[in-house]
């Protein structure tokens, strides 16, 4: 699922069933009209994917990641549970991304430092 500003408000796409709501043109004339694209941490992302598989109960939904900066502050924007997991195969991501890993591993470490 990916989400877009527009000067009409938010618009989302996703594939369903193998049914995608915006073709690549679409979604070329939102940004080439100035739309961009809504990213991660951004409650609305999990807001709308609660909204499509038609869960009301935020207590129900729980958001799994690899990142804090990114899927557990998703997840605390949109006001649902999260858990944070391990990188699978960290060496494939781009090294940027492993950088902001290991910042935000050690950012937690330091912010729990003596609360075992």
């Amino acid at each position: 699922m990916r989400g877009y500003v527009t000067e009409r408000g938010p618009t989302f796409r996703h594939r369903l069933g193998g049914v995608d709501t915006h073709s690549d043109a679409e979604v070329d004339a939102i940004l080439s009209c100035g739309g961009k694209q809504i990213r991660k941490p951004a409650g609305e992302l999990i807001r709308h994917a609660m909204q499509i598989a038609e869960v009301q109960d935020r207590d129900s939904v729980l958001m799994v990641g690899d990142q804090y900066l990114t899927d557990v502050a998703s997840a605390n924007l949109a006001g649902v549970k999260s858990v944070k997991v391990a990188t699978f195969r960290p060496n494939t991501f781009p090294l940027a991304i492993r950088a902001s890993q290991r910042l935000e591993s050690a950012l937690y470490s330091v912010l729990h430092l003596g609360r075992k």
